[in-house]
């Protein structure tokens, strides 16, 4: 699945659309992504995404359109911050802070830990 604005050249869509792929058209220069998700849930009932990288994340979260954090930690350090959310370069673009409020933490198999946190898209007094 591919969202896109009216901005994206028809024959792109169009090619993207030969190759089997979904096409969300929401937005004139942008992506709506509020629209956007409307006709997600829409056409297939989805009212959550999971596993999604920086860039998308923040900006969801800019929108104000995510309502919950689901972050699992692992008991290891590791080197490689190319795939870390928590340091993706567009969440560090957020403009204020989002306070989050633990909604349930789980220790799993594997060392793991998960916390899942209520995000309030108004900013109370600090972080």
């Amino acid at each position: 699945m591919a969202l896109c604005s009216l901005a994206t050249p028809k024959e792109h869509q169009d090619y993207m659309a030969g190759g089997g792929v979904d096409v969300i058209v929401a937005g004139k220069h942008r992506v709506d992504l509020d629209r956007a998700l409307g006709e997600l849930h829409e056409r297939y009932g989805v009212s959550r995404a999971a596993d999604i990288g920086g860039t998308l994340s923040a900006a969801l979260l800019k929108e104000g359109l995510i309502d919950e954090i689901s972050i699992i930690l692992t008991s290891c350090l590791m080197g490689n911050l190319s795939n870390n959310l928590l340091m993706d370069p567009k969440i560090m673009e957020l403009t204020r802070p989002l306070n989050l409020r633990l909604r349930h933490m789980e220790e799993m198999k594997g060392r793991l830990v998960c916390l899942r946190y209520y995000v309030h898209n108004e900013v109370e007094g600090g972080v």
